[in-house]
C-alpha cells in the first residue's frame, strides 16, 4: 500500500514533493528499483504469448521444414579438411517455403556447396546464402551481415547427410521446451538492467530541475534535485511502455525529448502548486 501511493503522489501530490528533499536517497532509489521491477514484469508479460509461444512454434516449425528440404541422398565428407560431396555443383539448399523473416531479403538459400569456385564477396553475393560450403572452408554472414569463414582444416573428419542432420535434431529437441521460458527471463532481466541505466539520466534530468529550482525558488540543491527527477519521471516511464507495446501498431513512438518534457511538466505543476497542497 506504502508503494501504491508513493506511485499516486509521484505522478501529482504538492504535498509529497515538498518533503522529497527530506527523504533519503535509499529510500527513493528502493522506490525506483520496486517501480522498475514491476514495470519489466509487465512489458515481458505483455509480450509473453510472442515468447513463450509464437517465437519457439516458429522454431520448431522452421527445424522440421529444413530438415525435410535436406535430400536425402546428399552427402558431404570433409576429410583432413577437404571437402567432397556426390551433389552436382553447385548445390543449393533454400530457405523452407514461408521463412521470408527468418531469411531476410538478401537470402534466397541455407547452404550452397561449391568446392570448384574460389571463394569471393561477390559470388557470395550472388548466391544470396547464409552458408557456402567451399573445398576447405565455410563461409557465412554473422548478424550484422559481414562475411566470415571457418576453416576446416581445424575441424574433425566427419559426414554429413540426413542421418546425421536428424541426429542433431534429435539431441536438440528437448532443449527447445525451454526456449520460451529462456527468453521470457532473458527479456525481463534485459528490461530490468535497461531501465536501471535511467538512473544515469537522472543525473542530467536532475540539472534542468536545479536550474528551474533557481528560476521558480524551489530550494532545491542538486541532491534534491535529483531524487525529483526519479519520482517526476514516474508517469514518463509508464507513457514509455505504452508507446513501446503500441508503437508496432500505431507506428507512434513518441517525439523527441518526451520523457524529459513530461518529467519537467511533473516537477512543474507539483512543485509550483505547494502552497495550494498544503
Amino acid at each position: 500500500m506504502g508503494f501504491l501511493k508513493t506511485l499516486k503522489s509521484s505522478i501529482y501530490n504538492p504535498e509529497f514533493y515538498s518533503g522529497i528533499k527530506n527523504q533519503s536517497l535509499a529510500s527513493t532509489l528502493k522506490y525506483f528499483f520496486m517501480l522498475i521491477l514491476i514495470l519489466a514484469a509487465l512489458n515481458t508479460l505483455i509480450l509473453s504469448y510472442e515468447l513463450a509461444i509464437k517465437v519457439p512454434e516458429e522454431v520448431r516449425n522452421f527445424i522440421s521444414q529444413s530438415v525435410n528440404s535436406f535430400p536425402a541422398d546428399l552427402e558431404v565428407d570433409i576429410d583432413e579438411g577437404q571437402v567432397t560431396t556426390n551433389a552436382a555443383e553447385p548445390f543449393f539448399v533454400p530457405f523452407p517455403e514461408g521463412n521470408a523473416e527468418v531469411r531476410g531479403e538478401n537470402l534466397n538459400n541455407i547452404l550452397v556447396i561449391d568446392t570448384k569456385t574460389p571463394f569471393s564477396a561477390t559470388q557470395f553475393n550472388q548466391y544470396k546464402t547464409l552458408l557456402w560450403l567451399t573445398r576447405d572452408s565455410l563461409f557465412y554472414h554473422n548478424r550484422e551481415f559481414d562475411q566470415r569463414s571457418i576453416d576446416l582444416s581445424k575441424v574433425e573428419n566427419f559426414k554429413i547427410n540426413r542421418s546425421f542432420v536428424l541426429g542433431i535434431v534429435e539431441k536438440i529437441s528437448p532443449w527447445l521446451n525451454w526456449i520460451g521460458l529462456v527468453l521470457i527471463l532473458m527479456v525481463f532481466v534485459g528490461l530490468f538492467l535497461g531501465l536501471s541505466f535511467k538512473l544515469v539520466y537522472f543525473l542530467f534530468l536532475a540539472v534542468l530541475i536545479y536550474f528551474l529550482s533557481a528560476i521558480f525558488k524551489w530550494g532545491l540543491n542538486y541532491s534534491a534535485s535529483y531524487k525529483t527527477a526519479i519520482y517526476a519521471s514516474t508517469l514518463s516511464l509508464f507513457v514509455d511502455l505504452i508507446l513501446f507495446n503500441t508503437g508496432i501498431y500505431t507506428g507512434f513512438y513518441g517525439f523527441p525529448f518526451l520523457f524529459t518534457l513530461t518529467s519537467l511538466c511533473i516537477t512543474t505543476i507539483n512543485l509550483q502548486n505547494i502552497e495550494k497542497g498544503r
